[in-house]
């Protein structure tokens, strides 16, 4: 998982300058490719949580009445947003607000049954 930390990684360059343009403490403007952009289904990071085993799961509903825990892999995060790997299909809707509430609760009562 991405932090803030680690979305803005400190590391100093090594540049080449066959003709002693660039010297030590200069500054320098380039462009860092990376793989091709994709598209895919995204939910908002509060609404996943990290259970004791390390896997993250989130509350789905298909029904807005009932909600069933699902097991989901995350990948990147940005704005706010975690991206889904495994485990949820673009359009199933999920528990986005309390969420660790109701993971709290939905555990404690299936516990007493």
């Amino acid at each position: 998982m991405l932090t803030d930390r680690a979305a803005y990684p400190r590391w100093n360059p090594f540049i080449i300058s066959s003709h002693g343009q660039l010297k030590p403490d200069m500054f320098a403007s380039f462009r860092i490719m990376t793989g091709v952009s994709a598209r895919s289904p995204s939910i908002p990071t509060g609404a996943a949580l990290r259970e004791s085993d390390g896997t993250m799961t989130v509350w789905v509903t298909i029904d807005g009445k009932r909600l069933v825990k699902r097991t989901v892999k995350l990948g990147l995060q940005h704005d706010g947003f975690s991206q889904v790997l495994e485990g949820l299909d673009a359009g199933e809707r999920v528990a986005t607000e309390s969420a660790l509430f109701l993971g709290n609760v939905l555990t404690s009562a299936g516990a007493s049954d």
